[in-house]
């Protein structure tokens, strides 16, 4: 996406749920945001970044009759409307992560949703995944392309639908098949270096090349500090009380009644009630 620009605009998000390798991807320019697989506060945020994507494409879309992205572009002056590209490597660690639990549970909701519905509207996403049995059967549809690299044992490759005797231990990294092409492949590495050192560097020499019109959303975290600079006076003619996850806005309070703060020794209860009586 980053080599073939006149194929359109594409905004990438990655998460990284397979130890670190796609770290280096967040110095291209397109790249919104890497999320580690142990940050829940940006993955539950990018699926709701995607999830607002996905629901006002959808309503422009259908008010202009236009049932994909390309069709989109074709209007004038929505050209430049970008493509969303999704990388999550380790899918199983993902799914079992995010399977369980009702708050987790909403998280994986959207993402089956984004992943069944987001095509359309130029949501795409690209997984990697250990074994066929990795994907549920539910969303096994919503993935038109396999590519399968070479597998542990030969009935692996007839899971994923394709010949068990073209690849074996012996076939080289990278080496790879197609379920819908039949053809064997060897897919592309930056330069001729395939070390992770080798990659970096090749990574830093296509960014500086990169020249991007509108660069994507990036995906904060609620900080650990606010300086209290940065807060404003009141919130709604309400003194402010901080700043809250979902919108990473600041909220305010009420100052009537009694209020209780709670909490264990050493978890900021002096500076909390410090804060609102400065606050008021």
């Amino acid at each position: 996406a980053s080599i073939t620009p006149r194929s359109g605009p594409v905004h990438t998000y990655a998460l990284d749920f397979a130890g670190g390798g796609l770290s280096m991807l967040e110095r291209l320019p397109q790249v919104g945001a890497v999320i580690g697989g142990d940050d829940d506060e940006r993955v539950a945020r990018l699926m709701g970044l995607l999830s607002g994507i996905l629901d006002d494409r959808a309503a422009r879309y259908t008010a202009v009759g236009a049932d994909s992205l390309r069709a989109y572009r074709e209007q004038p002056g929505r050209a430049n409307e970008p493509r969303v590209i999704v990388v999550l490597d380790g899918f199983g660690s993902f799914r079992e992560q995010y399977d369980a639990g009702l708050q987790r549970q909403a998280v994986f909701a959207q993402f089956q949703r984004l992943v069944n519905e987001g095509r359309g509207v130029g949501i795409h996403f690209a997984v990697t995944a250990d074994r066929a049995s990795a994907l549920p059967s539910s969303m096994q549809g919503a993935f038109q392309h396999r590519v399968v690299l070479r597998m542990p044992d030969q009935d692996a490759y007839l899971a994923l639908g394709v010949p068990k005797d073209v690849l074996n231990a012996a076939s080289p990294p990278g080496r790879a098949m197609s379920a819908t092409n039949p053809n064997e492949l060897q897919l592309a590495i930056l330069g001729r270096d395939p070390s992770p050192v080798g990659q970096s560097r090749e990574i830093d020499k296509l960014a500086a090349t990169i020249a991007l019109p509108s660069p994507p959303a990036p995906v904060r975290r609620l900080p650990e500090r606010v300086p209290v600079e940065k807060v404003p006076v009141t919130v709604g003619g309400l003194p402010t009380l901080g700043m809250e996850d979902h919108s990473l806005g600041f909220v305010g309070f009420e100052p009537q009644g009694a209020y209780v703060v709670a909490g264990p020794p050493k978890s900021g209860l002096s500076s909390a009630v410090r804060w609102m009586a400065e606050s008021l």
